[in-house]
């Protein structure tokens, strides 16, 4: 029977995209939830570590099952019971006075802006204005430290896809309008339409150092799929699911051979043994 290393605190902090779920949202493997349900009756805590909004990791914690703590937007805000904490409080207040700024903006320049859960909205595949080749920005509202746009236009059927050729001339439309601060980074990946700002001083590693001294842990398992998701192996054992990039692969210290969901329901059962 296989066996793995376990962590010293039997706490399980598990990224979300490309790891529970696939890039449709959609998990491969519905034993999930009674896993999860049947490890927190054994003992083990699970929570959520991922760049999502902490109001949609509570959606997504209360589908799945999950009552352990949440580390959202890689780390700037954590969620542990009914408590809020912030990484940088500074940094949530420049980048909640910049979102306004850049929707402002953005809505001056005769751009379509829609408010909201992005991917929520985008997923409903749902027809989405009448003219070929609008653009549409939405812009996610449910960020507290960080900002969040996708630049899509809509296809001849009205369906939305990603705007390529607009996604890096609106980050330069806006980029004057972020927090003047030498930790702000912006990513862009026009294949996905996508722009994030944040701050370089969060990440999933902080995140996970801040909620493991607010709960006085010494050790915790990850499991991810990609570098992004190393916290240091000072601070926890990770785990990569089956279709985890090689650097991720690289630091686990085990490696499913299922991708995805029932990776994760692998590493988990595993980890119970």
């Amino acid at each position: 029977m296989v066996t793995i290393q376990k962590p010293k605190n039997n706490i399980v902090l598990m990224d979300l995209d490309m790891t529970i779920i696939d890039r449709k949202q959609q998990l491969n493997d519905d034993r999930l939830k009674p896993t999860i349900t049947s490890g927190q009756h054994s003992g083990w805590t699970f929570g959520l570590n991922s760049d999502t909004p902490v109001s949609s990791l509570r959606t997504w914690s209360e589908r799945f099952g999950i009552t352990g703590p949440i580390i959202a937007e890689k780390g700037a805000v954590l969620q542990v019971g009914d408590k809020l904490i912030y990484a940088k409080p500074e940094a949530a207040e420049a980048f909640s006075k910049a979102f306004e700024l850049v929707v402002a903006r953005l809505e001056n320049s005769d751009i379509h802006v829609v408010r909201g859960s992005p991917v929520e909205m985008m997923f409903k595949n749902e027809v989405f204005g009448t003219t070929a080749g609008e653009k549409v920005v939405f812009a996610n509202d449910l960020r507290k430290a960080s900002l969040g746009l996708f630049v899509y236009k809509t296809d001849q059927n009205g369906h939305l896809i990603p705007d390529k050729e607009s996604t890096g001339k609106i980050a330069k439309l806006i980029n004057d309008l972020l927090p003047k601060s030498e930790t702000t980074q912006t990513w862009v990946d026009s294949d996905y339409g996508l722009i994030v700002a944040s701050d370089s001083d969060i990440n999933k590693r902080n995140g996970s150092i801040l909620l493991m001294e607010t709960l006085r842990l010494e050790e915790v398992a990850m499991i991810g799929d990609s570098r992004l998701d190393y916290i240091g192996e000072d601070i926890a054992k990770h785990y990569a699911v089956g279709n985890a990039d090689s650097d991720f692969r690289g630091k686990a210290v085990y490696v499913s051979e299922h991708d995805l969901t029932a990776g994760v329901v692998d590493i988990l059962t595993l980890l119970r043994t």
